[in-house]
């Protein structure tokens, strides 16, 4: 078997490593220096080379006997990542924090204070940087792929996909197509016609005019544009009053502003220009006001002010995938089940081949990853910049012929990703397991494998994700035990 430690004290003489010293963070949310993999067994392609940041003290330990080092610390060139053979298995440590290394990447600094100088408190605050890093690669994602190829070189066990599948087979990765109303009323039914023509289900954020108590449009318009293929949510107005208010007490007159008038509660919410505030707050306030999910973690810097901010994408929380938040630790690190969604591609344009180089890039790491992807587009810009909006949204939906690509809507990525988290898959012995799936999904193998369910033969599918083949079992949900050979 294999043992891996993510940076826990006491164990040295396992893992065959003795501490000379500690090497503290400047701040508890600061990246301290990176973390390269060595090409191994377990690192090649993408994980192999790339820098890793690194949000926690380090140790800094000498090697004993015939301990190897996999990976070593960029700024320093020493050691972090060591794996000592013990009689047929292998003991794997990491010299530093990686569980707070993955937590507060995904979940960002707490913001109390205006961090990046625009003059408001935004999501943007809270991404942890150490102002080099360019955010093109997910490198969350990265470790999770790293210690998942430790996990399969010591068995060839099933781990749960981070995808659903699409027509019973595994999907190669998902997009989501979202964007804030801002007040742009009745230009929505042009969005939303294109998108429908298109087969997508696009989801907009409507925002309140808080400070008159309305929207801009009415029930009857909401059903309109829902029949036609609309998915509706809420977009907390932060400025018509004003205040740049937020706080629990404001949002619940916005959510119930909107049950009011449309006879509904949200899902999948967002705040205009992406304010934000605190730690755990955020989730804490969406949980108890029966919302299920937020899409604010914008995948790189913007400018407030710069309304030309278009074909940006980046990872500036590590992952496409949706997380959940801690609350700190006076309300007891408590998970309220509210999914923070991504945006990976922020209002993409094709009116250059630059243009068509960065959609092309963008698409393919999502392919590269299996991401889950979101496509953010404003409404009001399928009539403003109409050619370049629609010309970017052909061409990523180009880029998906020949491939098995789903595309969701972003309460359908809130709901599927909140039933993933319950998916079961035990292990009864070499080949037996027991299923226990609310929703179809996908298992994920080192080597080739099939069952059958109801008289049907299901076979996996090979897949290169970060570098290294997998293969990729598509089930349908429910509770059943088969055996997977």
């Amino acid at each position: 078997g294999t043992l891996i430690s993510l940076g826990s004290l006491g164990l040295d003489g396992i893992f065959g490593i003795k501490e000379t010293g500690v090497i503290k963070q400047e701040s508890e949310f600061s990246v301290n220096g990176h973390f390269v993999a060595i090409k191994s067994e377990y690192a090649s392609g993408v994980l192999v080379g790339n820098p890793l940041p690194i949000i926690s003290n380090v140790r800094n330990c000498s090697i004993k006997g015939d301990t190897e080092a996999l990976g070593i610390w960029k700024e320093r060139n020493i050691p972090l990542l060591f794996k000592k053979k013990i009689g047929g298995g292998n003991a794997i440590y990491f010299a530093f924090s990686l569980l707070k290394t993955l937590w507060y990447k995904t979940q960002g600094r707490p913001v109390y204070e205006d961090l990046d100088g625009d003059g408001c408190l935004r999501a943007g605050d809270s991404i942890i940087t150490d102002y080099t890093d360019e955010f093109l690669l997910p490198t969350v994602d990265i470790y999770l792929h790293l210690i998942e190829n430790m996990i399969f070189a010591a068995e060839d066990t099933a781990l749960i996909h981070q995808i659903p599948p699409k027509d019973d087979k595994p999907a190669d990765y998902v997009l989501h197509f979202c964007g804030d109303e801002d007040w742009c009323g009745k230009r929505m039914y042009t969005a939303t016609k294109d998108m429908a023509e298109r087969g997508i289900k696009y989801h907009v954020h409507l925002q309140p005019k808080e400070a008159e108590g309305r929207f801009t449009i009415d029930k009857k318009e909401f059903d309109e544009l829902k029949s036609m293929g609309m998915e509706t949510s809420l977009h907390f107005d932060m400025i018509s009053n004003g205040k740049f208010r937020y706080d629990k007490e404001d949002l619940s007159k916005q959510v119930e502003l909107y049950k009011k008038t449309f006879g509904e509660l949200p899902i999948t919410a967002n705040t205009h220009w992406f304010i934000y505030t605190g730690f755990g707050e955020t989730s804490r306030w969406y949980g108890e006001l029966g919302l299920k999910g937020t899409i604010k973690k914008l995948g790189i810097y913007t400018d407030l002010h710069d309304i030309n901010a278009m074909n940006l994408y980046g990872f500036s929380f590590g992952t496409s995938y949706p997380t959940y938040t801690l609350d700190d630790k006076e309300h007891g690190y408590k998970n309220y089940g509210v999914e923070n969604l991504k945006i990976t591609f922020y209002e993409p344009r094709l009116k250059t081949k630059e243009d068509e180089k960065r959609i092309e890039d963008n698409i393919a790491l999502s392919d590269d990853f299996s991401l889950i992807s979101n496509i953010f587009i404003h409404p009001v810009y399928y009539t403003s910049d109409r050619e370049a909006v629609l010309g970017a949204v052909d061409k990523i939906l180009a880029l998906t012929k020949g491939k098995n690509v789903k595309i969701m809507s972003t309460d359908e990525v809130t709901s599927w990703w909140a039933e993933r988290r319950k998916l079961k898959a035990e292990k009864l012995s070499d080949s037996e397991y027991k299923i226990d799936f609310k929703v179809p999904a996908v298992l994920k193998f080192r080597e080739e494998k099939s069952c059958e369910i109801d008289g049907k033969k299901i076979t996996t599918v090979k897949k290169n994700i970060a570098g290294k083949d997998v293969y990729l079992l598509a089930l349908p949900k429910g509770k059943y035990t088969i055996e997977i050979k």
